[in-house]
């Protein structure tokens, strides 16, 4: 190897070292909503893709029933750059999805809405490692 390539190899194992120590850190959320569980349960799920395809991992949250309502209530933990699904509730038209990305501070940055579907192209790019969380956060400005 030649020097100049020694040191673009130590610098993208700096890089990954980096992201590896942003990605152990782990941030608790907590998560309450209500609605009428035949227009749209609530729900928290974090988002990943399995072979090529788009994946929900449900966090296992607390569910009250009353007559004609459920609460889902709970706290659930996430790391830097983890993108989490949001279901609020939904209407007989409408489905209150939103998709949060988690940065480095541990703050819940909004990304995109459901309906949005260049947000959501943009934010199914960063899944597949096509752009990194810098690139999510400044395309999201």
């Amino acid at each position: 190897m030649s020097i100049e390539e020694l040191k673009k190899f130590i610098a993208d194992a700096q890089e990954k070292l980096r992201q590896k120590e942003k990605s152990e850190k782990i941030f608790t959320f907590h998560f309450e909503f209500e609605n009428d569980p035949r227009k749209g349960k609530p729900y928290a799920a974090r988002l990943y893709i399995k072979d090529g395809k788009l994946q929900r991992e449900f966090f296992n949250l607390d569910q009250t029933w009353g007559k004609k309502t459920i609460l889902v209530e709970g706290d659930y933990t996430a790391h830097v750059g983890d993108i989490i699904e949001e279901r609020e509730g939904g209407s007989w038209k409408n489905d209150y999805r939103y998709w949060y990305v988690i940065d480095e501070s541990g703050q819940k940055i909004l990304v995109a809405d459901i309906d949005d579907s260049k947000a959501k192209a943009v934010v199914l790019n960063y899944l597949k490692g096509k752009i990194n969380l810098k690139e999510l956060l400044e395309q999201k400005k």
